[in-house]
């Protein structure tokens, strides 16, 4: 509600400045966490066929964050936003953190392969680990 001369009128108050860019800030910080998650479970039921397309959603998802962020005042920024923000942070890590024992799965398997195969190529005169050497 608003006063003016003739008294008390309910109205909408006018548009905040940075409210838009705020606006499209909050929604960028909302499609990077769905891709996050979307990855998250992706990668949980081992779909790794979806990754390369999850990945350019994310990637795009990113850039729209960074779009949304430039022009955007530290003052435009409410406490509900920067709760959004902090709740993407732990988000970007809980999704660092699958993706590094993801990782490291998919270098011991590629490790244990490659023994194998060395193994099994060799005749015994020659130690793989000579040649891993050189």
């Amino acid at each position: 509600m608003y006063r003016t001369m003739e008294g008390m009128v309910n109205r909408q108050p006018p548009p905040q400045p940075g409210s838009a860019r705020l606006g499209i800030f909050l929604q960028a910080v909302a499609r990077v966490e769905e891709t996050l998650q979307a990855e998250s479970v992706i990668i949980s039921e081992y779909r790794n066929d979806e990754l390369p397309a999850l990945n350019e959603r994310k990637t795009r998802a990113l850039f729209d964050l960074d779009r949304a962020i430039k022009g955007l005042q530290p003052e435009e920024v409410s406490e509900d936003a920067w709760a959004r923000v902090r709740h993407l942070r732990d988000t970007l890590e809980e999704s660092r953190k699958l993706l590094l024992i993801h990782l490291t799965a998919a270098q011991e398997i590629s490790a244990l392969i490659e023994k194998v195969m060395a193994e099994s190529d060799s005749d015994g005169t020659y130690n793989f680990a000579t040649f891993k050497r050189s």
